[in-house]
């Protein structure tokens, strides 16, 4: 009996062997270092005074392991087994009452694989009733990884079993997370007591989330108790949220807090700290003082320190590692959410948010960008590297501001950009291809937004506003006009076409998203049609052939999308793919195909492409909106809403109006070229906006609509009255262009209305009046 109850010790004992861990180990680079928690003999105090209560021994038995059996045992496993038996007979007849003792009990009978025995155990604690505190001491008696190997599936667990094992897992958490005990544990932290110190590290740990955010806190907030390494070296234990929200804290405006931040990690340095130590220790991302500190403490805990450039090199390997990683996961389908840590829009503190993988990553990579950022604006750095690591700053600010309208970049950087290459286009427009050059979209559209907000009207950014207006994403094109109107150029300058080609093609944003739906058989364009139109509310354009498509994609009105839900007759679906990125509007738009008809190769070159998904067509709206979102997840930057779209439709209304209606200072505008899509889009403007663009149209047409608007009852008096004023102008800049029938019918109607609506006498009688002086050769008369 005494032998089998030492079988048991023994295996308790080993059970137990993981409680009181201290969770940090040894130092990542193998030198020693000061642990702040007391040393290795407190590390050993610790676990042994904080072994758990023993079912047998009393609550605080000696440990029994490997090595109090003598060293390496010659037992095998096979043999402990065939003393299992009477080891669960004993302890059927003395069993454990407490949660507590019931919990290690389990713990042992699942390293024995008495999965029976633990089914029954696992019933008897679910039948006690208890609350989450008593289930948080179960599952800490347990361990995590028993708790985890019983969700495994090995077990054979039934679905109550397996809902109250999940309970066990979740309580520690739930309890760790109450504020007021995170801030006990905390308090702890500074304990003369190791034991105390490395239950609160494990307490803190349950926690999570929510206690990384409370350490983080207490960290800027500069506390006397704990110390500042002990909230690091705390916080780098706690994987990678703790090591994320460092990253993040580093980077806040308050000099006091980041100085002191800086001066604890470089107290116990880290391996998975060294790119933001390298450039802690160059310079200019703290003060002169806690550089200097940082510097002394490195050097005592490795001898040396490498020189400028050996940092500045590793910087550039890290920078770019951390890109490639960003890169990688922003183009694999979206996950599910995760944990990201980032400064606040003050930037005061951290703060956590649910995002994707890839939000994770950039904001790993910004951090790093922002403190290369510091230290090569601080030394001089090279050019290039300056402008990548603003180009990764301002990735991160429009993704965690991503509005269009009203962008405040300068309020969601990481760090302010120096204030003269701030006020400089030319130091945008780099930031501009260099973002375009890395697919970062959204740092493209705001160094264009930052280069109208300076509004300089030069050469050189004239020049580069006239390329950009080229561009092949639609939002850019909108944003570069928006500068250009800005600008408000009172000489020509090259982009002056695109300028006006783009202004026409925003205009018609304001009739929602447009779809373009391509396939052979007229039956599944329709079913897509109907479902597009029932989940986006899209206004959808189809083709059946390569060619009415390619029309499509030409026309002045944008296509944001593209369904593929048939092969066309004329070309296989890569071919027809290939053929809409080769265009200039249909390089970046998203596209789906949503046909199982597709060869090898053509399924080949679709895993390959960007922005390209695949589906099955159905009948099910909910499918049509599932690919719906896919789509939009394959955009960098955020799809244009109501709102946007209609900014960018008065952008480019009033646009057209000005030049349009001033024709002597914007003569250098050839309008004429547009003078049909010009008359289409003052159908859906304002009828103000409408006037101006037809006073710049030297057309009979443009000046048959101006009389139309005059005689027009239920326009505004303003309105019919400012048509008449253009129609002279009109007259008076191409002359009169309206037939003689259409004469004729001015004075009719003008017969027709004077009687009832004195408006007309006014408007149509001025309007008659510029006909007959400009038949007599008169001067026009003034307007009404």
């Amino acid at each position: 009996m005494i032998a089998r109850a030492l079988i048991l010790l023994a295996f308790l004992g080993l059970a137990q062997g993981a409680v009181g861990q201290d969770p940090f180990g040894s130092d990542p680079f193998g030198a020693p270092t000061q642990d702040p928690f007391g040393g290795p003999a407190a590390n050993q105090k610790a676990n042994a005074d904080t072994g758990g209560f023993d079912a047998f021994g009393g609550a605080n038995s000696p440990m029994v392991g490997a090595a109090s059996m003598g060293g390496a045992s010659s037992t095998s496993v096979d043999d402990l087994l065939k003393e299992v038996d009477p080891v669960v007979r004993i302890l059927r007849e003395s069993p454990p009452q407490t949660p507590a003792e019931i919990g290690r009990a389990i713990a042992w009978l699942v390293r024995l694989k008495q999965w029976q025995e633990v089914a029954g155990w696992i019933d008897r604690l679910a039948a006690m009733n208890l609350d989450v505190q008593q289930k948080a001491l179960v599952a800490r008696a347990a361990g995590p990884l028993v708790l985890a190997r019983l969700r495994g599936g090995e077990a054979e667990l039934n679905d109550s079993q397996m809902q109250f094992v999940a309970e066990l897992q979740q309580a520690p958490g739930q309890v760790a997370r109450d504020p007021r005990r995170i801030d006990a544990w905390i308090d702890r932290l500074a304990s003369d007591v190791p034991a105390q110190r490395v239950r609160a590290q494990n307490a803190l740990h349950d926690a999570g989330a929510a206690a990384v955010q409370r350490l983080v806190q207490r960290l800027i907030d500069g506390n006397d108790a704990p110390s500042a390494e002990i909230l690091v070296q705390t916080l780098a234990g706690m994987d990678r949220d703790g090591r994320d929200a460092l990253r993040a804290a580093l980077l806040v405006a308050d000099p006091a807090a980041a100085d002191r931040i800086a001066v604890a990690l470089a107290a116990q340095p880290r391996v998975e700290f060294a790119a933001e130590l390298g450039a802690l220790s160059r310079g200019g991302v703290v003060s002169p003082d806690a550089t200097e500190q940082v510097r002394s403490l490195l050097l005592k805990h490795y001898g040396r320190l490498p020189d400028a450039q050996r940092v500045t090199e590793f910087l550039e390997r890290e920078f770019t590692a951390r890109l490639t990683e960003y890169q990688r996961v922003r183009v694999e389908p979206p996950g599910a959410s995760e944990p990201v840590w980032r400064l606040t829009p003050d930037r005061l503190g951290v703060e956590m948010v649910q995002d994707s993988e890839a939000a994770a990553a950039l904001e790993r990579w910004a951090d790093l960008a922002a403190l290369r950022l510091k230290t090569l604006t601080a030394a001089g750095g090279a050019t290039d590297q300056i402008v990548a690591s603003a180009a990764a700053v301002t990735q991160r600010a429009y993704h965690v501001h991503p509005q269009l309208i009203d962008a405040e970049l300068d309020s969601h950087l990481l760090v302010e950009i120096p204030g003269q290459r701030s006020q400089d286009p030319a130091f945008w427009t780099e930031v501009f291809h260099t973002a375009s050059q890395l697919q970062m979209h959204g740092a493209a559209l705001r160094a264009v937004q930052r280069i109208g907000q300076i509004g300089l009207d030069d050469p050189q950014t004239l020049d580069f506003l006239s390329r950009a207006l080229g561009d092949t994403r639609p939002v850019v094109r909108y944003a570069v006009l928006e500068a250009v109107a800005g600008l408000d150029p009172a000489e020509p300058y090259a982009g002056v076409e695109r300028a006006i080609e783009t202004a026409i093609e925003a205009t018609r944003l304001g009739a929602g998203p447009h779809v373009l739906v391509v396939g052979l058989h007229a039956d599944l364009r329709q079913v897509a049609q109907q479902q597009l139109q029932m989940v986006g509310g899209a206004d959808v354009s189809v083709a059946s052939t390569l060619q009415s498509a390619m029309l499509i994609l030409d026309d002045q009105r944008p296509v944001e999308m593209v369904l593929v839900v048939d092969r066309v007759p004329d070309d296989s679906v890569s071919q027809l793919l290939q053929r809409i990125r080769r265009t200039r509007r249909g390089h970046a738009i998203p596209i789906a195909v949503l046909t199982d008809k597709l060869y090898p190769h053509e399924r080949e070159w679709i895993a390959g492409a960007g922005g390209v998904i695949t589906g099955l067509l159905t009948r099910d709206a909910e499918n049509m909106r599932e690919v719906f979102n896919r789509l939009l997840a394959t955009l960098d930057t955020r799809p244009m809403e109501p709102a946007d779209r209609l900014h960018f439709a008065l952008i480019g209304e009033r646009f057209l109006s000005r030049i349009a209606s001033d024709r002597d200072r914007y003569r250098f505008y050839p309008l004429e070229q547009w003078q049909q899509d010009l008359l289409a889009v003052a159908r859906g403007v304002s009828d103000e906006a409408r006037v101006q663009l037809y006073v710049g149209l030297p057309t009979a047409v443009a000046q048959q609509r101006l009389v139309e608007t005059a005689g027009e009852g239920r326009a505004e008096e303003s309105v019919r009255l400012a048509a008449a004023r253009a129609f002279a102008q009109s007259v008076g800049r191409h002359g009169l262009l309206l037939s003689r029938d259409a004469v004729l019918q001015c004075y009719e109607l003008y017969n027709r209305l004077g009687p009832n609506d004195p408006v007309a006498v006014r408007a149509l009688g001025h309007i008659l009046d510029v006909i007959e002086a400009h038949a007599a050769g008169q001067e026009l008369p003034a307007g009404p």
